[in-house]
């Protein structure tokens, strides 16, 4: 009839709608996310269920050297060499949605990175795995400095150690400061310390040998 088919009509009507409505919500809370996800200064890959790149922020294209048209769409780990411990980081994903650790990277001119990262796992509406999405930050100067000052610590230890002479090592930090307060400043010191041992042997035990 008639009004079957008014309402039937009105229905589809309304419900084209309503996903006109949510689409462009959906789109504009999309582009929001984008926006916002460009102002990072670290890294921020989307992946897929399968690995594939979905997503590749500026901070991406500056670190690793592949532009945005480049990266969309091959597998992440293979593009960048990724060395990571594969088994523990699906287990935390299955069992807690994220993960937070170091891997290693290849840019594309070949150098290697040390990355700190946390992945968190993506999941649809109905709870299904989809994905990955991670944030990455490049320790790599900051680990070059740990190396050579762990480096230069060794060799003056290895000095040390093999020196045919006694060395140690002591602060006095706070000898100074009680010699410091209880001497009027008018007083010569080595007269004063004469006369007030009780100082002197203040001093001394406050003296802390560290080696």
């Amino acid at each position: 009839s008639e009004a079957a088919l008014f309402a039937v009509t009105l229905l589809v009507i309304g419900t084209a709608t309503l996903l006109s409505i949510w689409n462009q919500t959906w789109r504009t809370t999309l582009a929001e996310l984008a926006r916002t996800l460009e102002l990072s200064h670290d890294t921020v890959i989307i992946n897929d269920q399968k690995d594939l790149i979905l997503y590749w922020n500026d901070g991406a294209e500056i670190l690793y050297g592949w532009s945005r048209q480049e990266a969309v769409g091959p597998s992440c780990q293979e593009l960048l060499r990724t060395e990571f411990p594969e088994a523990e980081v699906w287990r935390a994903l299955e069992l807690r949605g994220q993960w937070s650790g170091d891997i290693v990277r290849t840019r594309r001119d070949g150098n290697r990175l040390i990355l700190a990262t946390r992945w968190v796992l993506r999941r649809d509406v109905d709870g299904r795995q989809v994905g990955v999405i991670e944030s990455s930050a490049d320790l790599t100067e900051q680990r070059r400095a740990d190396l050579l000052i762990k480096a230069s610590e060794q060799r003056y230890r290895e000095i040390f150690d093999s020196a045919g002479f006694a060395i140690w090592e002591s602060d006095w930090t706070e000898a100074i400061r009680i010699s410091c307060l209880s001497r009027p400043t008018e007083i010569n010191l080595r007269d004063w310390l004469a006369g007030n041992p009780e100082i002197v042997n203040a001093v001394l035990a406050s003296a802390t040998i560290c080696n």
